[in-house]
């Protein structure tokens, strides 16, 4: 009987030798929360070294729009590979895992890890620590409601089209547009009836490319207009949709999609991906970011 248990033990052993050694995928694993959105998460981790002040080599090799990114950092004779998932598990809250290997030296700093030596374990530490410090920092820029279903009213629009921009020009082009729209008002003799509008009307969120119009709400009652080129009306219909408000700088206003989008998702709720956005402030009246509404 106890050799029958020792031979067992020892099946064992080797059994969990072998698959910690040769099958398990990862060197170490890390798990933290933040309450940004996955999209949000995700947005961070494609483009790695933006607001770093010291650039790292990486490639992204793979990813999944809101819930995975895998990621390869190259630092002298290290290559560490990264698998980050994440998902939602509230309103509020995002469940990050975080699959770290050294893909050069993964035996040896497995087996440092059993006896709490493993300077890759410190590392991997401390890319965690600081991607959830860089999260943590980046919810004061920003606020996002829960979102609620509401019906939007029927606006009657001047508007312009912009297509293939990335996310990070939304703003600028937006601002060019204004410029535009503006002078069709004045040359009308037209005032706004309601608060600017953006209607994304494509959105490649692989590529993190849009399409969208941009509109001032105008009188329904003037028929006639002196033309101004790229500046045409359009009536957008009454309709259902899934709202939230956005407290932030309008650069970053995507935010308030992603929450939106993983709401819609975990509650089952059928909604069109292309959002709309209404501006409620004006960006140049140098108020502070946080009270600007969306």
């Amino acid at each position: 009987m106890k050799k029958r248990l020792t031979y067992i033990i020892v099946l064992l052993l080797i059994t969990t030798g072998v698959w910690y050694f040769f099958i398990k995928e990862y060197d170490y694993l890390i798990t933290f929360k933040t309450t940004n959105a996955p999209g949000v998460v995700y947005t961070k981790l494609v483009h790695w070294n933006q607001g770093k002040q010291a650039d790292q080599n990486y490639k992204i090799l793979g990813k999944k729009s809101f819930s995975k990114v895998e990621i390869e950092l190259y630092e002298d004779d290290f290559t560490t590979f990264m698998k980050w998932e994440f998902f939602a598990i509230s309103d509020t809250v995002t469940k990050i895992k975080v699959h770290f290997k050294d893909q050069k030296h993964s035996f040896s700093e497995r087996l440092k890890l059993l006896f709490g030596q493993s300077k890759f374990v410190e590392n991997s530490t401390s890319i965690a620590k600081t991607v959830h410090t860089e999260l943590m920092a980046h919810t004061l820029k920003y606020k996002v409601n829960v979102p609620e279903l509401a019906t939007i009213p029927e606006r009657y629009c001047a508007c312009t089209k912009t297509d293939s921009v990335t996310m990070f020009m939304k703003a600028n082009n937006m601002m060019r547009e204004n410029q535009k729209l503006s002078h069709f008002l004045t040359r009308n003799g037209l005032t706004v009836t309601d608060f600017p509008l953006l209607q994304i009307t494509r959105w490649d969120q692989d590529k993190e490319e849009i399409d969208f119009e941009f509109c001032f709400p105008v009188p329904q009652d003037k028929e006639e207009f002196l033309p101004i080129e790229g500046v045409y009306i359009k009536s957008f219909p009454t309709k259902k949709a899934l709202k939230t408000i956005f407290n932030g700088n309008y650069l970053i206003s995507d935010r308030a999609w992603y929450s939106t989008i993983d709401h819609a998702q975990r509650n089952q709720i059928d909604i069109d991906t292309n959002p709309i956005e209404f501006y409620y402030n004006d960006p140049h009246t140098g108020s502070n970011d946080i009270s600007w509404k969306d």
